[in-house]
């Protein structure tokens, strides 16, 4: 397996391809311009190695019930190339978990709740030679355990 993200990029001045006879009559035609520019996995070695660390406040009003509280994600993004004879292109993968510890308040009650939820989120990056680098939409697979600790009146919690 290619361990390297090969781009081809052909540069025409007007229409592409432009294509050019090639000298001897039996050999087939060729690109009028081209660029080869190949980028192995080293080159998306410092974003692969970043861990993602992230606390952020939870605030959501779910059914009804005000939600409140923290949630704490970890990840690991990697690269992956990705072979295709007719696009240069690779995935950007975060793998990680997020557990949360929330309060839910709804008429005379607070809910105490945790859960942890799984995820592979990736998202396939691709080089146009006119536009260059794109990425398409993200597809997430997760799955969520969630936990009531307790319930209690208002006036208790």
């Amino acid at each position: 397996m290619w361990r390297s993200l090969l781009i081809l990029v052909v540069a025409a001045f007007s229409m592409w391809p432009q294509l050019l006879p090639a000298s001897d009559g039996d050999a087939a035609p060729q690109a009028a311009h081209f660029l080869v520019v190949r980028l192995g996995a080293e080159t998306f070695a410092e974003f692969a190695n970043k861990h993602v660390d992230r606390v952020t406040k939870v605030n959501e009003d779910i059914l009804g019930t005000q939600v409140i509280g923290l949630s704490h994600l970890t990840g690991q993004p990697k690269v992956q190339l990705t072979e295709n004879a007719c696009q240069a292109g690779f995935d950007v993968v975060l793998t990680g978990v997020t557990h949360s510890r929330t309060k839910g308040y709804n008429g005379p009650v607070v809910l105490h709740s945790r859960g942890a939820t799984q995820f592979r989120a990736v998202k396939h990056v691709v080089f146009e030679p006119r536009d260059g680098f794109r990425a398409g939409p993200a597809t997430v697979e997760a799955t969520t355990q969630t936990v009531t600790d307790d319930m209690k009146p208002i006036a208790e919690a």
